[in-house]
């Protein structure tokens, strides 16, 4: 159940971050197909339950991954493995910068984001 969890947090976060990067990426066709894009993923994304199902797809998988570190009797871990706790932990503050520098301006001083 936890793992099941995990990977479906995980999945949902991995679509979001494949649309956003997607978004990006048709930057390399125009400016406006970059901006149709984000009319439509801003609809997704910044409704209501678009944004209940990314925060809480955000808080399980962390709270699951300190969970599956926490419950090791010892810290042995692969090279693999703590990679991914580094590449995990840098994503936190780039991340939070971005949301910080688009979510919370949108919502607390109306800020639009676009690309033109």
């Amino acid at each position: 159940m936890i793992a099941r969890l995990r990977l479906w947090s995980g999945v949902l976060l991995f679509v979001y971050v494949t649309l956003h990067l997607l978004n990006h990426a048709a930057g390399l066709v125009s400016v406006g197909a970059m901006a149709a894009l984000l009319e439509w993923s801003t609809l997704i994304w910044r409704s209501w339950p678009g944004t209940v199902a990314l925060a809480a797809a955000f808080a399980v998988h962390v709270v699951l991954v300190l969970w599956s570190i926490f419950r090791r009797r010892r810290l042995r871990l692969s090279a693999w493995e703590w990679c991914q706790v580094a590449l995990g932990v840098a994503i936190v503050p780039l991340g939070a910068m971005h949301v910080v520098a688009t979510r919370v301006a949108h919502e607390l001083y109306a800020v639009e984001a676009g690309y033109p």
